[in-house]
């Protein structure tokens, strides 16, 4: 889930598909318009979607987890540094989901280092260093 990994945003607008001259369509005026502040609320509220559907006691399944990861891709470049740090731990517990450990470990430790000083941070760490008790995620070196 590296932001290399996301698709640059070539353009906002469908202007660039439209032919030239005569009325634009409905979606491209309305992209046009969009403020960025609305694009943040609303990747925000996707987030906080994501993590209600966590929340709760049941694992999510396969499926549900890759569509999840879909929209944490996709909204990712839209939200804040600490919505972002968010973001990736979110990530890290569907990869482990779909039974990917290492990239699931790759991002806890990006959320560990970048979000050091922070409660992501702090949860990251738990994840990563949990007491041997409950040693569970086996992530390699």
């Amino acid at each position: 889930m590296d932001r290399g990994s996301i698709p640059a945003k070539e353009s906002l607008t469908a202007s660039n598909a439209r032919p030239q001259g005569g009325l634009p369509d409905t979606a491209s005026v309305i992209a046009t318009r969009d403020d960025p502040v609305d694009v943040r609320s609303a990747a925000r509220a996707a987030l906080d979607n994501i993590d209600n559907a966590l929340s709760r006691q049941t694992t999510p399944t396969a499926d549900q987890a890759v569509r999840m990861l879909d929209t944490l891709q996709r909204i990712r470049p839209s939200l804040g540094r600490s919505d972002d740090l968010r973001a990736q731990f979110f990530a890290a517990e569907l990869l482990l989901v779909v039974g990917q450990t290492a990239e699931a470990c790759k991002l806890l430790r990006a959320v560990e280092r970048d979000g050091a000083g922070t409660e992501m941070g702090r949860i990251a760490q738990k994840y990563l260093n949990p007491p041997p008790e409950l040693r569970q995620l086996n992530c390699p070196e």
